[in-house]
Parts: C-alpha cells; sequence; structure tokens
C-alpha cells in the first residue's frame, strides 16, 4: 500500500499543476516544518475513480460537522435568540449533516453570542424534530472550555430518566498549540491547557459522553507565526490518551496552503489513524476550499463547516468565517466522495441564517481555483 508520505509527495505535485498562483509565487507560501513520513496506513481501503481524474483510495464518505450555531455567529454583531437559534438549528438538522455544534458552555459576558445554552438544550429536549434527527443517527454536541463548563454540559444535557435521554451525545474541546493564542483564549499555558482538558475529557467519558478535541491554530498563529508541528502533535497525542473519536486540526487564522495540510496531516496521521483526524479550516485567504482538498486527497473525511461561511474567532484580530459548507459539498463532489447532505434543506438554512443576521452569505459554490487552472 502506497504510504501517506508518498500520496503526500503525488498530491502535492497534482496541486502544483492545478494552483493558480505560479511556482515562483508558491514558493513564498509559508509553510510549516517539514518531515517525511515513512509510516503506512493500516486501514483497510478499496480503489476507486475520483471526478478529478486517476484512482484514489476510498476512505469512505465524508462526514460533515456543521458549526454554525457556535462558531458561525459566536462572533456575529447580531444577537440571536434562543428561539431563532433553534429554528436554524431545525433547518440545518434537515440538511442532514452527520453532526452539529449545537451550543457552547463559555462565559456569556466574554461570548454573549453564546447566551441560553441550558435553555436550548431543554428546547432541544422537547422537539420532535430533534428526537427524529437523533433517531436516524445525528449527533449533538457543545463548547466545552473548562471543569466549569462540562459541569453545565453536563447539566443541560445528559439524559433525565428513560423518556428523556441524553440531548447532548460529545463535547468539544479546544486547546491552543502557541503560547499566546492559549493565554489569550483561555488565560492558561499549553501545559496547563492540556491539563485541563485531559480532566474535562476523563469527566465526559467517564459519563458517557464522546470527544471531538481540536488543535487549535494547528498551522499559523497572528502573535507568533507558522506553528511548530512538534507542539500540535504534542495536542494529537494528548487527546490519544483520553480517547478522543476525532482530532480536528484547526486552522484558526486562516491562512495555511495546501502543503502545509499535506505536512501536518501526513505526520500527525503517524500518531492517529486517518480516518478519525479531522480539519477546521477559516478562509481568510480564500484558499480553505483547497486546503480542504489536500486533506481529503490523504484520506480526511471529518470536515467543519458552517452554512454560508459564517463565523470567526473573538480572541483573534480580524478573524474571518469558517469555510462554507457549500464550498465542502463542492470539494467532495469533485472528488467523488459521498456524503449525507441535503443541498435544497442547506439553501433554506442560509435563507434563514443570512435574514437573521441581516447580511449577506456564501451561496453555492464553485471551485475557482480549479476552473482557473483548467483556462
Amino acid at each position: 500500500m502506497m504510504s501517506l508520505a508518498s500520496k503526500a509527495g503525488r498530491a502535492g505535485r497534482a496541486w502544483k499543476a492545478l494552483q493558480t498562483r505560479s511556482l515562483s509565487a508558491a514558493t513564498t507560501d509559508k509553510v510549516g516544518p517539514t518531515s517525511a513520513s515513512t509510516s503506512t496506513s493500516t486501514s483497510t481501503t478499496t480503489t476507486t475513480t475520483s471526478a478529478a481524474g486517476g484512482t484514489k483510495e476510498d476512505h469512505g464518505p465524508a462526514h460533515l460537522y456543521d458549526v454554525t450555531p457556535r462558531d458561525g455567529i459566536q462572533n456575529e454583531k447580531t444577537v440571536l435568540s434562543v428561539d431563532q437559534k433553534i429554528q436554524l438549528l431545525e433547518l440545518i438538522a434537515e440538511s442532514n449533516p452527520s453532526a452539529i455544534e449545537v451550543c457552547s458552555f463559555v462565559r456569556e459576558d466574554l461570548v454573549p453570542a453564546m447566551a441560553g445554552a441550558a435553555d436550548l438544550c431543554d428546547a432541544l429536549r422537547e422537539s420532535e424534530w430533534a428526537k427524529a434527527a437523533k433517531g436516524r443517527g445525528m449527533r449533538f454536541g457543545g463548547l466545552v472550555p473548562n471543569l466549569r463548563g462540562y459541569e453545565s454540559f453536563r447539566k443541560a444535557g445528559m439524559a433525565r430518566g428513560a423518556d428523556s435521554p441524553a440531548v447532548l451525545d460529545f463535547i468539544t474541546c479546544l486547546v491552543s498549540c502557541t503560547e499566546s493564542h492559549s493565554k489569550a483564549n483561555v488565560r492558561m499555558s499549553i501545559k496547563d491547557a492540556m491539563a485541563m482538558t485531559q480532566k474535562v475529557a476523563q469527566s465526559a467519558t467517564s459519563d458517557g459522553f464522546g470527544v471531538r478535541g481540536y488543535a487549535s491554530l494547528a498551522f499559523e498563529c497572528p502573535f507568533e507565526g507558522i506553528v511548530d508541528m512538534d507542539v500540535v502533535l504534542r495536542v494529537v497525542d494528548m487527546y490519544m490518551g483520553v480517547d478522543a473519536e476525532v482530532i480536528v486540526l484547526a486552522d484558526t487564522l486562516g491562512q495555511t496552503n495546501p502543503e502545509h495540510v499535506y505536512q501536518l496531516v501526513t505526520r500527525a496521521a503517524r500518531h492517529f489513524p486517518i480516518e478519525r483526524l479531522g480539519l477546521h479550516m477559516h478562509n481568510a485567504n480564500s484558499r480553505a476550499a483547497e486546503n480542504v482538498m489536500a486533506g481529503a486527497e490523504l484520506g480526511v473525511r471529518h470536515i467543519d463547516s458552517s452554512i454560508g461561511g459564517a463565523g470567526g474567532c473573538n480572541f483573534i484580530p480580524d478573524a474571518k468565517g469558517n469555510i462554507s459548507t457549500e464550498a465542502v459539498l463542492a470539494v467532495m463532489a469533485h472528488l467523488g466522495i459521498p456524503h449525507s447532505m441535503d443541498e435544497s434543506a442547506m439553501q433554506r438554512a442560509n435563507a434563514f441564517l443570512a435574514k437573521s443576521l441581516s447580511r449577506e452569505l456564501e451561496g453555492p459554490t464553485k471551485l475557482d481555483f480549479l476552473q482557473a487552472a483548467a483556462n
């Protein structure tokens, strides 16, 4: 079987042919430290033909994780009411992602847009559409920044008897990969943040909740520049130690490039099965779709996105939105990777959110970088 390093090299050559930038411009892109990987994937795969041409290993369908109700709206000037959030969640559920990040258990004075998480969970518990969505396998999660946040998560999301099962299925937790951002985001060093996150994750698993772990600022930091991959991999190893279901590499700043994605995914896959790695891409440099394609070509199938590209980080200067779900679906279509999404329902969610925020969002997306390369 072809090694991940070989696949990365092959993918990198293909990407250079596709990129609209010239080779000389591409060499100036900021890329993290390099390290060749000689490990081979141990997963069972089949060979299929992609829409992009040629053959590729089949790592299964895409698992889209919709972050709109949390990361998508947390940085918006317009704060949605709990009722509006419930309406948005219902529309997103109709679009049928694998899972939804429904809320965040953070301090409401710091992130006012996330107020009312407990009320939101109470409303979900009583909603027939939510019960139906969970009945067909959809999962709901909530961001937990610390042990106090976890206690709020557990109280709001846990089962309340046989007739009232848990409304939340897993926690999402974040560890920043640079000291500057960690202190700005959670007021802790990386070491202390990892120790705290371990305790939170262990509490969650002992209570029967899953864990989705994020290596935040895994590529580039607004304060420190290119992030040391060894630090990112220490965060990955920590999440492995708490049996995280999925470990997500996050380009929170939105400034990375496909070559850097190849390198980091390849190295991370030496530590953790690639089918359980995820990507969380922001789109500040308009290359998020390229970056998702880079990871997907290597076998990453867990992809975060938000309806219409809404989103941003409260603790990063001038943070831009997430990659849009519309763009992710365009990438999956190009690569021939199946998914569960209902695009008509997604458009309805997009229209509702745009109206609620009183601004336009991204619509159905074409992969301009591929079209430009073909011309």
